[in-house]
């Protein structure tokens, strides 16, 4: 009679926790939609920070006075970044409309096209960067306008972004 007793409550214990334990099927779709989001968030931040110490470098260069030219290797280190960051948030936005078409939310999918709007601008002047970074001369004053444009745009698509985060329900 233990054993049948015993047997019993083990039964029912497995399926209470199996029925109380066990996440929706939708928990692991929501769960990689919020970590494309983190990890786009985190892009455009580190995007928007490496442009704004590249503006401020730029600005030093002008101020010195004694060079005509911004030195060739940090602009090739800040333009490279700069490109592989954008590079990632497309990869991760990417993945975050194919999650927003699996779970048929239209309102982030629109949303997501405002964002990758600004990236598209971004793209727009950072070509324009990369254009300057390959004279022979790099004009500190022309080079900080592109950066400039880059990071404006940046900035718009965070906002953006911020937006999409708060409506999927995992804010940054």
């Amino acid at each position: 009679m233990k054993s049948v007793t015993l047997a019993c409550c083990v039964g029912v214990c497995v399926a209470v926790n199996a029925a109380h334990g066990a996440p929706d099927a939708g928990a692991k779709a929501r769960g990689e939609y919020a970590f494309y989001g983190h990890s786009v968030h985190s892009s455009l931040q580190s995007a928007h920070a490496h442009g704004q110490h590249y503006s401020a470098y730029l600005d030093r260069v002008q101020a010195s006075g004694t060079a005509a030219s911004a030195d060739p290797q940090v602009a090739q280190v800040a333009g490279d970044t700069i490109r592989n960051y954008i590079s990632t948030m497309r990869r991760h936005l990417a993945m975050m409309r194919k999650h927003a078409t699996t779970l048929g939310d239209k309102e982030a999918l629109v949303m997501l096209d405002d964002v990758d709007r600004h990236l598209a601008q971004a793209d727009e002047h950072h070509a324009a960067l990369r254009a300057v970074h390959g004279g022979e001369i790099i004009d500190p004053a022309v080079a900080k306008q592109h950066v400039d444009k880059v990071n404006t745009a940046l900035q718009k698509a965070k906002i953006e972004h911020d937006e999409v985060m708060q409506k999927i329900g995992d804010g940054t």
